[in-house]
């Protein structure tokens, strides 16, 4: 495929353009905020653990 003058020169005006983009933000990725999610559900998860361990403990319903 030969790219003709006009399509390099307005390939090079997209490449200059982006470049003066600013905006975005690197802290709140999707991968960011997954994580996050993933975070909190484990600090609930261990909580409702250690409550159900103390409940078990309290009513006598241990594991023989």
């Amino acid at each position: 495929m030969v790219l003709s003058a006009h399509n390099l020169a307005m390939n090079k005006l997209k490449e200059e353009q982006l470049i003066q983009i600013i905006g975005g933000s690197d802290l709140l990725s999707g991968a960011f905020l997954s994580a996050l999610a993933k975070c909190i559900e484990s600090i609930a998860d261990v909580g409702r653990k250690i409550g159900s361990a103390i409940r078990r403990i309290k009513n006598g319903n241990l594991c023989p």
